[in-house]
């Protein structure tokens, strides 16, 4: 099934099809709805029917309570209920443009999401209603959001940019910048909220004084792509980039331990400090589970497709992992297998056309690589793929 399109009705469209659309080729569907392609001319004579599926996902976030699941992407955000992963998942779909990042405050009554239209939406994490939306006077795409430990900060990156805003009014308290170097993957408040750390694309983390809102030195690293950063104890952060492994370092710069090193590219870290493991995916379809002090591989499991994040549960029995197969796992850390799998959380082939029936009952999309598919607008199901042979 085509797991997310937007449904687009031309204002006025042609006569009716003189044969069913199931009876044709794409060539010939596309010859019969001409005048209703959608191109730079009509676009603003389009309107939005309905939404299916729930695009393509970047990232993923628990509620502390452990029992929601908020994933962000293309489509906004959904929230999962883990109980039950089958189970409708609520769509949170502010953003203009696709949600890249997303957090849960400290008792999951809130929830923020940075998108790629400039903005940071903060919902109320129980029904989905929209309470604040959170601008910036330029075009921006946050990459990482966070809220402080206390709730009275919410911290978001844009390229080498890290704003700061007062979570209760919506201010903009501080706008800067970490390092002109590169810019800011991944986002980690101190436990204590007074320090904040910033992964740079590079490896390098910057630290950032909270209260005094300045940036107060960089941690070094061996040249190396950012990929997941945590900061689980005071004076130990874990950073993970792509051709290292991962690393316990010390803000000083002082390197404690490390691993995972294992020759595929590593994409996506969490850690669970408590239990002082770390768990790391990788562009092969692998999660390991690490010890936090290093050593060996406890566990390994493999995927279908690379990881993309990864993240536990607040009392680390299950992590959860998304991989651009487009499925969402559930892995039982103690028995160290897959207990849940939720499949086509995203799809990302791209429509080339779009055609509506005239009567609004089915829709016809095309693809680049000769597939086409025809749905049935109103219940958003796929009728049939065709393929175009010449």
């Amino acid at each position: 099934m085509l797991r997310w399109i937007y449904l687009a009705a031309l204002l006025l469209l042609p006569g009716s099809l003189a044969l069913p659309l199931a009876a044709q080729s794409p060539s010939q569907i596309e010859a019969d709805f001409s005048g209703t392609v959608i191109t730079a001319a009509n676009a603003a004579e389009l309107t939005l029917l309905a939404r299916y599926g729930r695009g393509s996902a970047t990232a993923l976030a628990w509620s502390p309570e452990g029992r929601r699941l908020a994933v962000a992407g293309s489509a906004g955000v959904w929230l999962y209920r883990v109980t039950d992963l089958d189970a409708p998942a609520a769509p949170l779909v502010a953003h203009t443009l696709p949600a890249v990042s997303v957090a849960f405050n400290s008792d999951g009554s809130r929830l923020v999401s940075g998108g790629a239209d400039a903005s940071l939406r903060v919902w109320d994490a129980a029904d989905g209603t929209l309470l604040q939306t959170l601008e910036v006077p330029y075009s921006a795409r946050f990459a990482s959001v966070a809220y402080s430990p206390d709730d009275r900060l919410i911290a978001a990156a844009d390229v080498n940019t890290l704003l700061l805003w007062d979570a209760d009014s919506g201010t903009l308290r501080a706008e800067l910048v970490v390092d002109t170097t590169a810019p800011i993957v991944a986002l980690s408040f101190a436990p204590a909220g007074d320090r904040l750390a910033a992964l740079l694309t590079n490896g390098l983390i910057g630290l950032v004084d909270v209260t005094g809102a300045a940036v107060t030195g960089l941690i070094p690293a061996e040249p190396a792509a950012g990929v997941g950063l945590a900061w689980p104890a005071d004076e130990t952060l874990v950073r993970a980039t792509a051709d290292r492994g991962w690393q316990t370092v010390q803000p000083d710069g002082t390197t404690l331990a490390g691993g995972g090193d294992d020759g595929s590219a590593v994409t996506a870290l969490s850690v669970d400090a408590a239990g002082g493991r770390v768990a790391v995916g990788d562009s092969s379809g692998h999660v390991r589970l690490y010890p936090l002090a290093g050593g060996d591989a406890l566990a390994t499991l493999t995927l279908a497709g690379p990881v993309l994040a990864l993240a536990y549960s607040p009392d680390a029995s299950v992590l959860a992992a998304l991989t651009q197969s487009g499925t969402l796992s559930l892995l039982d850390t103690d028995a160290q297998e897959v207990t849940a799998t939720l499949a086509g959380v995203h799809q990302n082939a791209a429509a080339g056309v779009a055609l509506l029936r005239p009567d609004g009952a089915q829709l016809y999309i095309g693809y680049g690589d000769g597939r086409a598919a025809l749905l049935e607008v109103a219940g958003g199901d796929l009728l049939q793929t065709l393929t175009e042979t010449g």
